[in-house]
């Protein structure tokens, strides 16, 4: 399988929400492959904090965005891949951008850093352009088209990161698939969420909405729901996130 010849351990994978310096120092327990943070060509939703409401215990709304952008964390990237690339551990790169064009600039750099698997994340693509999109079914054609894109661009396997709000996953794959891509990375934050703060019970998040993803332990099992339907209909090239936190919660 792909994943087996990219990845030393294909069962773990170290997520690039932590921060870059500890992310650098997990390379040294050779996990099967890191994702590092997910970038763009400019700051995306820079609003004001609070970025993160916690809704209960390893729950949380999250309404973070992208402060880094990709020229910003160049030289970070560079010195993960090094490291990475000395023990033979596969890196993700992952990006958010709002159009074609910026998409494709933010591949031939990945590409030009020497990441090991390209992973396009839409969310921004569904929160700018909703408006046009009348359902599910249109969204998941404009992310095909952009697949498509992408893989003209270069030979790397492309990871699409599954939005939330997509249930039919794998009528979703089998498109994306189609298209090209070569692992479905499943999922983002559930969409959408906020955190009423007393006293006055108004948004807590500074977003201009008040409104963010849902995030943490709460959304496992909406994530493993979705990676069974994946499972189910046959697909094996998979990454499971949301709602991992600890080692019982791999395991699932």
């Amino acid at each position: 399988m792909l994943l087996d010849k990219l990845l030393v351990n294909s069962r773990l994978i170290i997520s690039g929400g932590l921060p870059e310096k500890i992310l650098v120092k997990t390379i040294d327990y050779e996990p099967g492959a890191i994702t590092l943070g997910t970038y763009s060509s400019e700051f995306i939703a820079t609003h004001p904090p609070p970025w993160i409401a916690k809704v209960f215990d390893d729950c949380l709304a999250n309404a973070y965005g992208v402060r880094k952008t990709i020229m910003g964390a160049a030289e970070f990237m560079k010195e993960a891949i090094r490291k990475a690339k000395d023990r033979n551990i596969s890196v993700i790169c992952s990006f958010l951008e709002k159009n074609h064009d910026r998409i494709k600039k933010a591949v031939d750099i990945y590409h030009s850093l020497g990441c090991d698997i390209i992973e396009l994340n839409p969310m921004p693509l569904y929160i700018t352009m909703q408006t046009m999109l009348p359902g599910e079914k249109s969204f998941i054609n404009l992310v095909s088209k952009i697949i498509k894109t992408i893989k003209e661009q270069t030979t790397v396997p492309v990871s699409i990161k599954f939005p939330g709000f997509i249930n039919k996953v794998a009528d979703a794959w089998r498109s994306w698939k189609s298209s090209g891509c070569d692992i479905a990375h499943v999922m983002n934050a559930v969409i959408p969420a906020t955190y009423l703060a007393p006293p006055n019970y108004k948004p807590l998040l500074g977003s201009p909405s008040g409104l963010g993803g849902l995030t943490g332990r709460c959304i496992k099992p909406i994530a493993i729901a979705k990676v069974m339907q994946l499972g189910n209909s046959g697909e094996t090239e998979i990454i499971g996130t949301g709602g991992v936190i600890e080692q019982e919660d791999v395991r699932k």
